[in-house]
């Protein structure tokens, strides 16, 4: 007797993918806690120690300070604090999953810092003053690693079109996101973080192709 194919299995792969992604990912959610707490008590600090004494701490600049690792934690606005959550959760996630929580961590803040320092050195080169502040870096970071991982059959996805899906989600993200940094009007302003996005994206995949090397070698 030849049984009749399942129609309810694809979606209960999906279904059963979503809960794996979603799951078991203690570090992406902490740190979406702890940005979100850190942006409502921004105002609230700025204003009890002084603007200059709190961007000194939390904003980087050519000169060396604490901003240069603190930076990770302040956003512009809520739209740049958005875009970043959405990227953690969506690809931070999958990293989380891919290469486990202590390493995961590490990665984020690596990614983070590396992406700050890198758009400070920009800014010097080009003359730029000001500061820069945000989670881009590692946001960036992430989408990059798991579009890597995803294509190369790490993480939590076993549903080949909710993979491809994913993969094909990332490098777009990843695409626009170098046309509007480094094509578009936003290029020549000051407030693009480009070089800090494009550095997080080099090194997730760096890292990515690393680790799945490793891990199939």
């Amino acid at each position: 007797m030849v049984r009749e194919p399942d129609p309810e299995r694809p979606s209960r792969r999906v279904a059963a993918d979503l809960r794996d992604w979603f799951g078991g990912a203690p570090v992406t959610w902490g740190a979406v806690a702890l940005l979100l707490c850190w942006h409502a008590l921004a105002p609230w600090l700025a204003a009890a120690f002084g603007a200059d004494r709190f961007g000194a701490w939390f904003v980087a600049r050519a000169s060396p300070s604490p901003g240069w690792l603190l930076a990770v934690l302040s956003h512009a606005d809520l739209n740049h604090l958005t875009a970043n959550l959405l990227f953690l959760v969506i690809w931070g996630t999958i990293a989380e999953h891919a290469l486990g929580a202590r390493r995961y961590a590490g990665f984020l803040a690596a990614t983070g810092v590396a992406g700050i320092l890198a758009q400070v050195a920009q800014y010097v080169v080009a003359g730029v003053t000001g500061g820069i502040v945000g989670a881009s870096g590692a946001a960036q970071a992430t989408t990059a690693f798991a579009a890597v991982a995803l294509a190369r059959g790490r993480g939590p996805v076993e549903s080949p079109a909710l993979r491809r899906g994913l993969v094909s989600g990332a490098a777009v993200v990843v695409t626009l996101q170098l046309l509007n940094d480094f094509v578009g009007a936003s290029a020549i302003a000051p407030e693009s973080s480009g070089v800090a996005h494009l550095t997080g994206m080099l090194l997730g995949a760096g890292y990515a192709l690393v680790e799945v090397g490793r891990n199939t070698a």
